[in-house]
C-alpha cells in the first residue's frame, strides 16, 4: 500500500478543518473567529460556545460556555463559565476558569483560578495554578511550584519533573529525574532514575519507588507508611514524549477540531440516532465488532471487483466515498460513546450532555490513538465497533420502510 506523504496528511486535515467550521458558522449560533491576529476585548462577553484560531490570539473577555482555541501564540487572561481546549506553540493561560483545561502545545504557562480537573501535555511546563479535582500532565520539562496545588490526584509523565505543589490525595509519576519538595495527602508511585527529597516532603502513607532511588538519603523519613520497589523501565517517559512530538500535537491543532466540528453538527441534528446508536454499540458491542470488520474487510474488496470492470467504475468511486465518510463518522460516533462511558463510568453523571460526552470522548480517543504499539488497536477497535452501529441502524431503518411498504 502506497504511503501518505506528510505534507498530504497536513492538506487533508487542514481541509477535514476549514470545510466542517465554515458550515458549522452558518448554521450554529455559536461565536467563530479566525484571522491571523484575534483580540477578544475585556469589555466584550460572549454568550455562546467559542472558536478562535489564528497566529496571535489575545482573549480577555468573558466566554459564558465552552472555548476552543488553536493559533501559533495564545494568551488567554479572561473569565470563562465552561470547559477550555487550547492547542498551539506557544500557551500563557490566567484569568478565571470555571471548568476543565485541556491544552497541548511546546510552552506552557498555566496561572489560572478555578480548574476542575487539567489535562496537559507539553515541552516546557510550568503549572502556578490550584487545581480544584484531578491533573493529567505530561512533559519534557514540567514544574509545579508551591503557588499550585491539587485537590484530588496528579499523575505526570516527564523527562525532569520539579514538584513544589501539595497534591491532596495520591501521586503517580514517571520522570527520567524528579525534585519533590511538597506533601502527598495519601500514596505515591514514584518511578525515576534519580529523585531529590526536599527537608519539607511528606507522604503520608505508603510509597513506592524505583530501585535506583533506595540509596536516596531521607527516603524513610518522607514516607510516613510502607515502602515498596518497583523496578523501573528504560528512559521512563521519553518515549511518550517523542510520540507527542511527532503525532499528539498535530492531531490535536487539526485532527481534534474537525471531529468536534463535524459531531457537533452530528448531535445537533441526528442527535436522538447517537444515542441510539451508543446504547446499541453498549449492549451488543460482539456482535457489532465483528459486522464492523466485515464491513472493514468486504467493501474494499467490492470496490475492487467494480473497478475492474467498464461499468462499475463510478460505482466503485461511489462504495470507496461513503466507505470512507463511514468510517470517519464511526470514529465521531465512537468517540462520544467514549465520552458518555467516562462520564457515566467514572465520573459517575447518570444523564451525561452528548456535548461534553463529545469533547471528552474526542480527546481521550486521540491520546488512545497515539499511544505506541497497541493505540491503533484501540481506535480500531472503537471505529470497528461503531461502524457495526452504524449498519444495525441502517438494517433497522430498511426493515421499517419495509414494513410500511
Amino acid at each position: 500500500m502506497k504511503k501518505v506523504s506528510k505534507k498530504s496528511k497536513i492538506f487533508l486535515l487542514l481541509g477535514m478543518f476549514i470545510i466542517p467550521i465554515s458550515i458549522f458558522s452558518m448554521i450554529f449560533t455559536t461565536q467563530v473567529k479566525a484571522s491571523k491576529f484575534v483580540l477578544l476585548d475585556q469589555n466584550q462577553t460572549i454568550d455562546k460556545t467559542y472558536f478562535a484560531s489564528g497566529d496571535v490570539l489575545d482573549i480577555r473577555g468573558n466566554i459564558n460556555g465552552d472555548a476552543f482555541l488553536a493559533g501559533s501564540e495564545i494568551t488567554f487572561s479572561g473569565n470563562i463559565d465552561g470547559n477550555l481546549f487550547v492547542a498551539a506553540n506557544s500557551i500563557n493561560l490566567s484569568g478565571k476558569i470555571n471548568g476543565n483545561v485541556f491544552v497541548a502545545g511546546n510552552s506552557l504557562t498555566i496561572n489560572s483560578e478555578g480548574i476542575d480537573n487539567l489535562f496537559l501535555a507539553g515541552n516546557l511546563v510550568n503549572i502556578n495554578s490550584k487545581i480544584n479535582k484531578n491533573s493529567y500532565v505530561a512533559g519534557n520539562s514540567v514544574v509545579m511550584s508551591s503557588n499550585s496545588e491539587v485537590g484530588k490526584d496528579l499523575f505526570v509523565s516527564a523527562s525532569a519533573l520539579t514538584l513544589n505543589a501539595n497534591v491532596k490525595r495520591d501521586l503517580s509519576v514517571e520522570s527520567t529525574t524528579i525534585t519533590l519538595g511538597s506533601n502527598v495527602g495519601r500514596n505515591a508511585s514514584i518511578i525515576s532514575e534519580s529523585a531529590y527529597f526536599g527537608l519539607n516532603s511528606k507522604i503520608e502513607n505508603d510509597l513506592e519507588v524505583s530501585s535506583s532511588m533506595q540509596t536516596a538519603s531521607n527516603l524513610n523519613q518522607v514516607a510516613n507508611g510502607v515502602i515498596s520497589v518497583k523496578e523501573a523501565e528504560n528512559n521512563p517517559g521519553k518515549d511518550y514524549i517523542a510520540s507527542f512530538k511527532s503525532k499528539v500535537f498535530g492531531k490535536l491543532t487539526f485532527g481534534l477540531f474537525s471531529v468536534l466540528i463535524v459531531g457537533l453538527l452530528l448531535i445537533k441534528f441526528f442527535g436522538k440516532n447517537v444515542a441510539k446508536l451508543n446504547k446499541d454499540i453498549e449492549k451488543n458491542f460482539g456482535k457489532n465488532l465483528g459486522k464492523g470488520f466485515l464491513l472493514l474487510i468486504l467493501t474494499p474488496i467490492i470496490s475492487l471487483i467494480l473497478l475492474i470492470t467498464i461499468i462499475g467504475v463510478k460505482l466503485s468511486f461511489i462504495v470507496t466515498g461513503i466507505y470512507v465518510l463511514a468510517i470517519f463518522f464511526a470514529s465521531i460516533v465512537g468517540s462520544i460513546f467514549i465520552g458518555e462511558m467516562f462520564l457515566r463510568k467514572l465520573i459517575k453523571e447518570k444523564n451525561p450532555s452528548q456535548y461534553l460526552s463529545l469533547l471528552i470522548g474526542s480527546l481521550i480517543y486521540i491520546i488512545f490513538t497515539v499511544i505506541p504499539f497497541v493505540g491503533w488497536i484501540i481506535g480500531l477497535i472503537i471505529t470497528v465497533v461503531s461502524l457495526g452501529a452504524l449498519v444495525n441502524q441502517k438494517i433497522e431503518t430498511y426493515k421499517i420502510l419495509n414494513k410500511k411498504a
